[in-house]
């Protein structure tokens, strides 16, 4: 990812670098499945074959496609790419990354916010800053965090342009022209169990809709978005149900098998 934090930044090259050597173990190692084959064959009660392995990614990054699936290609390994229609068409901020944008790139060595003073004097104040406004944005309804997230910047009132991280609607049939799996990761991106039962089948009824016209595929799985067991409730899994949603994924550690709830898969999450 290019990710706009400077702690989360590493020298050119390094991460792809990280990522094939990632990829080239698991090539030798163990058996890679497109992930909804995998799921199928775990519904049914059929075996999988030993160190079976599903390749996932969230939210569509630009990099995804131009550094990840070039190294998938060459060594021949599946993956599931999780998109947002909202980033992929512009109508939806990534409020994490424009916030990490906004705090490395304002002038300010201070910021006042909602009762509480925080120090931008160097990088090191300014990661503090980012580390602690995160979890009061995130479990905010989406539509209050996009209130919030707009006055937060203006206050901060960052120089330059923010970045285009994300890939489009080109990108996505790009993946799929190449082979790969998309499936949906919500319309918007919101914290699920933020928002009330309506919205939540909203959004993930018309994720699902959206994907399925604009890339002309048939969707039958979600990823929550965050995917901890604070990101989702039991009116999310029965909006997901009615959305038509065969499996949905978490972001919970652990191994899935066939008594693994079938919305609720297990993942393990690289960083």
């Amino acid at each position: 990812r290019n990710l706009t934090a400077p702690w989360l930044r590493y020298p050119p090259g390094a991460g792809q670098r990280g990522f094939a050597q990632q990829m080239r173990t698991l090539s030798r190692t163990a058996n890679v499945l497109p992930l909804n084959k995998a799921l199928e064959r775990l519904a049914q009660g059929a075996a999988l074959p030993s160190r079976a392995v599903a390749i996932t990614f969230d939210d569509g990054y630009a990099d995804n496609l131009t550094l990840a699936v070039p190294i998938l290609e060459r060594l021949g390994l599946a993956a599931t790419f999780f998109l947002v229609p909202g980033l992929l068409s512009g109508e939806t901020d990534a409020w994490w990354e424009t916030l990490g944008w906004a705090i490395f790139n304002s002038p300010l060595t201070e910021l006042d916010w909602e009762g509480t003073t925080f120090t931008l004097g160097d990088d090191g104040a300014r990661r503090s800053a980012y580390e602690r406004l995160v979890p009061l944005l995130k479990f905010r309804a989406r539509a209050d965090r996009d209130v919030t997230m707009s006055a937060l910047v203006e206050k901060l009132s960052p120089h330059g342009e923010r970045p285009r991280l994300f890939m489009d609607w080109d990108g996505a049939r790009e993946l799929v022209r190449r082979g790969f799996s998309v499936e949906s990761h919500t319309c918007s991106h919101p914290v699920l169990s933020q928002e009330t039962p309506a919205e939540q089948q909203q959004e993930l009824a018309h994720a699902r809709t959206r994907l399925e016209e604009k890339l002309e595929i048939e969707i039958s799985t979600l990823a929550y978005p965050h995917g901890g067991p604070p990101d989702y409730n039991a009116e999310t899994l029965s909006a997901a149900r009615a959305a038509g949603y065969t499996w949905a994924i978490t972001t919970r550690e652990g191994f899935s098998t066939d008594t693994t709830p079938p919305l609720e898969i297990r993942r393990c999450a690289v960083y």
